[in-house]
């Protein structure tokens, strides 16, 4: 008797095994979340560094700075937007970048202006900076590109410095391409 209890237990498993491998069974797992990705490194083609918040901060108002590439999610970026005008989404932070209205500031950290609340935020009407690439196909080709603001300026790098600045398409400090980062 003891025998049989223990083939049928061990075809009970074999069958529920088969189920399983054909997606079949029934389980209560919740299924993984999908993820947030891609993302990209926004390479600068002068200096060959990517942009990214000061010491990987998390703070609205952070500066934005160029270093090595590296493997943090603070020098990932997330190309949201519509057309021709694109925002990009911080990985680590999300943040967004944002543009200062005075020529050779930093670039910043600000809110992207997605969540529900924004516009009862003080920063809210300055929020979602609107970037223009100079040819879109390009930039999602990983090719050279401008980034220039809806609002003022071009995107560019002075150093270690992100900055906005007066647009010259001859300049490679202005210059940028993305990279897609494996796995996102």
């Amino acid at each position: 008797m003891r025998v049989r209890h223990a083939r049928s237990r061990a075809v009970l498993i074999f069958a529920l095994g088969i189920l399983s491998v054909l997606g079949l069974a029934t389980t209560t797992a919740a299924p993984a979340e999908a993820a947030a990705g891609p993302f990209y490194w926004i390479v600068n083609v002068k200096t060959g560094h990517v942009l990214m918040p000061y010491d990987h901060s998390q703070n609205l108002y952070a500066p934005i700075v160029a270093n090595l590439k590296g493997s943090g999610g603070a020098q990932h970026w997330q190309v949201k937007g519509a057309g021709n005008l694109r925002y990009f989404k911080n990985r680590h932070s999300h943040l967004c970048i944002m543009i200062s209205l005075n020529n050779n500031e930093f670039l910043r950290q600000y809110d992207c202006g997605e969540s529900a609340d924004a516009p009862t935020q003080p920063h809210a009407y300055v929020t979602r900076e609107n970037w223009r690439p100079s040819n879109i196909d390009d930039m999602w080709a990983g090719r050279t590109v401008t980034f220039s603001s809806l609002y003022a300026g071009c995107m560019a790098v002075s150093g270690v410095a992100a900055i906005g600045t007066t647009c010259d398409s001859s300049s490679t400090a202005q210059q940028f391409r993305l990279e897609y980062v494996p796995g996102t």
